[in-house]
């Protein structure tokens, strides 16, 4: 019997946020480690047992945006593309496979899901994110005159 992809891409059986980076970003400012960069891991997702209240969209430079599930009232999925759209915030996820990405989202499972630094599916995965987009005035982190 095959092995779901979910669970062969993942390091280990996460539970929570900070359980799946335990050793893969150092909160003191180190940043990301070497092997998580190293790593083509396009997504992770929890056991089930623990409530997620938010997950990672990691871009290919290895910045990220910590998005709570609180603030994710509407998933457009169109085949090749996902849309995340919530609250001045609009997210679009471009590859395969993005049904089941959107369905961990939707299950508040995902933990994180990471763009390809190549943009390339060289090991023909089920699940591949090439591109990343990430716009709106919530994303901004400029401050204008109006929020002082």
């Amino acid at each position: 019997m095959r092995v779901p992809d979910v669970i062969a891409m993942q390091f280990k059986k996460p539970t929570s946020l900070s359980d799946t980076f335990k050793g893969y970003y150092d909160v003191s400012g180190n940043g990301w480690s070497p092997e998580f960069l190293s790593s083509d891991q396009t997504y992770a997702i929890s056991n089930g047992d623990t409530l997620v209240n938010r997950f990672r969209i990691i871009l290919k430079d290895a910045s990220f945006y910590s998005v709570p599930y609180s603030l994710l009232p509407i998933l457009i999925y169109t085949g090749e593309k996902l849309i995340i759209k919530s609250y001045g915030v609009h997210i679009s996820l471009f590859g395969k496979g993005l049904s089941i990405i959107e369905n961990h989202i939707g299950n508040q499972t995902l933990l994180y899901v990471r763009e390809s630094v190549s943009g390339i599916n060289l090991e023909e995965k089920d699940v591949f994110v090439s591109r990343i987009t990430i716009e709106g005035k919530n994303v901004s982190t400029d401050i204008s005159e109006e929020e002082i």
